[in-house]
């Protein structure tokens, strides 16, 4: 061998290394395994400090796919090991059901997995409300997400079930409910929903009309459109909107006409606009069972947040990844609860009772019985309050099951203590929605 280079200097500064993703793909694949989640800048930054040589975003996103190809295979295989790791988690966690469906040419189609955990919680310490909602996935398939959240004892997200399917439709939908209406045992719900079409219809089919609720938001926003249609802007507009949510958080017939009649006052097209967009399912007061002032799905919303990661990976790694944040929170959560002592409740349970209390001064209390308050106010509004059966006159006790400010006064003015009255309130009311008379 002659070793002798011939290349100037220039040609070794223009040189550049060939960069292979395969290469690159088993360098990383480790790390990768890891951290599925992990950003192309990551990899980039990673390999210029470990290789001295830069690389560009598609460079290193190439290696992360190539990457995770090694780890699970070429993506279109991922869905054969779906009836394997669903068989896995129902034999790891008691309870858990775990299903999916095939087209009649063998494809994947849809694919249900809730927790055996997630659903002994929900039906031994959740509200009973479910709030459904959808996210698209960014992987290399695409399809949507189906999820259902609740909130638990401490006011938090509660994951209780999610779906993968190819789109929003309403079979899909369907096929979801059915599976949601299994775990549930035959609880009663109240569904609350973004008034999806296909959503709504697999609702009403399964679950009833009485009990779909809607959320606030987007009838709100059809209202802004409706008003704006109609000419109103600036402050009156400002003003029917407030007067919108007014009515949505009504507690009872007698507030939700009060506010009613201040608007046609303002507008009569409006107000008879609300009066013909289904007040029954998105307004407290018309709503015929409790709803605990939970008007919108924001717990839903925060779902999809929860699994922003998670959405852009193949449907093992999906699978894999939701397991692991699940598990994760619910043990958290169980170790926060260790915490409480000396108080019975979480922290955001603890703050709501407490601004009642601040809510509750200056207000005076005048016992009619050892049970039975009469509660004012310095306008001379009163009410009647009955520590039994945990009733106050102005219905907000009875819907969010938190004392309200004319309870917090009424325990004040007896022997109880608030924290005591606010768990037997939650265990007496506990498996039954609030049916209006």
């Amino acid at each position: 061998m002659k070793n002798e280079h011939c290349h100037t200097a220039q040609d070794n500064t223009n040189f550049k290394p060939r960069i292979r993703a395969k290469e690159m793909g088993m360098i990383f694949m480790d790390k990768i395994a890891g951290q599925p989640n992990i950003l192309p800048r990551s990899i980039c930054k990673d390999f210029e400090l470990a290789f001295h040589t830069p690389l560009t975003y598609s460079q290193g996103w190439r290696t992360r796919e190539r990457a995770r190809e090694l780890i699970s295979g070429p993506v279109s295989m991922t869905y054969h090991l779906v009836p394997w790791i669903c068989q896995h988690l129902i034999e790891s966690i008691p309870n858990t059901k775990a299903v999916w469906s095939s087209s009649e040419d063998g494809k994947f189609k849809q694919l249900f997995v809730a927790y055996g955990c997630s659903i002994t919680g929900f039906l031994g310490g959740c509200r009973p409300m479910l709030f459904i909602d959808a996210c698209f996935l960014t992987g290399p398939y695409r399809g949507s997400c189906l999820s259902v959240a609740a909130y638990d004892a401490n006011d938090q997200l509660y994951p209780l079930a999610y779906a993968i399917v190819s789109s929003e439709n309403y079979e899909d939908w369907l096929w979801f409910m059915h599976s949601l209406k299994e775990i549930v045992a035959g609880k009663e719900v109240v569904v609350v929903t973004d008034r999806n079409p296909g959503l709504l219809r697999a609702v009403k089919e399964l679950f009833g009309e009485e009990c779909n609720a809607w959320c606030v938001r987007l009838v709100k926003e059809n209202f802004s459109k409706f008003a704006t249609g109609k000419g109103m802007k600036g402050n009156p507009k400002k003003t029917a909107l407030h007067l919108f949510t007014k009515i949505a958080y009504a507690c009872d017939e007698r507030l939700y006409g009060v506010y009613l009649t201040k608007l046609f006052g303002l507008s009569p097209e409006l107000s008879k606009w609300v009066e013909e967009n289904g007040p029954q399912h998105w307004s407290n007061a018309r709503f015929p069972y409790r709803r605990w002032d939970k008007l919108y799905t924001n717990i839903a919303e925060s779902f999809n947040n929860w699994i922003l990661k998670l959405r852009d990976l193949d449907i093992i790694q999906f699978m894999k990844g939701h397991v692991t944040i699940t598990t994760n929170m619910l043990y958290r959560h169980k170790m926060e609860v260790g915490k409480w002592h000396p108080l019975p409740v979480g922290r955001n349970m603890d703050k709501m009772i407490k601004e009642s209390q601040e809510k509750s001064r200056g207000l005076t209390c005048r016992p009619t019985s050892p049970t039975e308050f009469i509660v004012s106010a310095s306008d001379w509004k009163s009410h009647a309050v009955k520590l039994h059966p945990f009733y106050c006159s102005c219905v907000r006790w009875q819907m969010k099951d938190i004392p309200c400010k004319h309870a917090v006064r009424a325990i004040q003015g007896s022997s109880y203590n608030i924290y005591n009255m606010w768990i037997l309130s939650i265990r007496s009311r506990h498996n039954f929605l609030f049916t209006r008379p």
